[in-house]
């Protein structure tokens, strides 16, 4: 992706996601490029652009998700779209299954419960979710504002809730990823820069995001002391279960909170 993206073929995403990439060890090529874009094809091949129907949302990053209008990508930092569908992807390689970004169901239970009351859409609620698991990975903060910027019809129902993680640090999200680890086992010191390459890779703002580029300068790629770490990191372990067993993941709502809210369901 970076090597394509700084020649010049593509000055924003791919489609990137896991059926696009083709591994052999030790070599890793992408094999799809039908959502590459750059701005003469745009304006002189494909006058309306792309559309939401080219992307898949599960690797678009968030300022395309939950903009008040549907924007392709960020247009100050078009590659920080690559660099979002990059860190997903490692997530799921790192955790062994497609879905990364979700929360426990008690979480579920109580969002759901208390959006439903306000009378918010089922694609509100499943918004207020996907927002909630990237908080709970310390990549989304509630914002403090009740501003109409997210598609939700009460502002952001996140706010002051012990659903969401409020100071973000790697620790929360080693923590995170410790909490989904279908082995159970988390993940050593020796792992700290892959983890803050990931971090930095789905940071929330894209002009914060790490870009491909640079990634490739990060300490886990260019530290001698990680050559383990890349030979084992992402290799088969045996488990008595399968990566995609539901798991009971860390509790993110202190149960104080917890009792008074399930007050609301007598």
């Amino acid at each position: 992706v970076c090597k394509t993206t700084t020649e010049g073929s593509s000055d924003s995403g791919f489609s990137l996601d896991s059926s696009g990439i083709l591994t052999e060890t030790p070599t890793c090529v992408l094999a799809d490029f039908s959502s590459a874009w750059d701005d003469f094809t745009s304006q002189h091949m494909y006058m309306n652009g792309p559309s939401p129907k080219e992307q898949t949302d599960e690797y678009a990053p968030p300022e395309v998700l939950f903009g008040p209008t549907w924007v392709p990508f960020d247009g100050q930092n078009p590659q920080s779209y690559d660099s979002w569908s990059i860190g997903v992807l490692a997530l799921e390689l790192l955790l062994g299954t497609p879905n990364v970004f979700s929360v426990d169901q008690r979480t579920r239970v109580i969002l759901s419960h208390r959006m439903k009351k306000q009378g918010a859409s089922e694609e509100e609620i499943q918004k207020a979710l996907y927002l909630a698991a990237l908080s709970q990975f310390c990549i989304y903060t509630p914002t403090k504002s009740e501003s109409t910027r997210w598609p939700l019809r009460a502002g952001d129902p996140l706010h002051k809730t012990d659903i969401a993680e409020i100071k973000c640090t790697l620790q929360h999200f080693h923590s995170a990823l410790r909490a989904r680890d279908p082995l159970g086992t988390g993940f050593d010191s020796s792992s700290d820069s892959l983890l803050e390459l990931i971090w930095g890779l789905l940071a929330w703002n894209p002009h914060d995001r790490i870009t491909p580029s640079k990634a490739l300068q990060h300490e886990y790629f260019i530290s001698e002391r990680n050559d383990h770490v890349h030979k084992d990191m992402f290799q088969p372990h045996k488990s008595s279960e399968n990566a995609l067993t539901p798991k009971i993941m860390e509790p993110k709502v202190q149960t104080k909170q917890f009792e008074a809210i399930m007050t609301e369901f007598k």
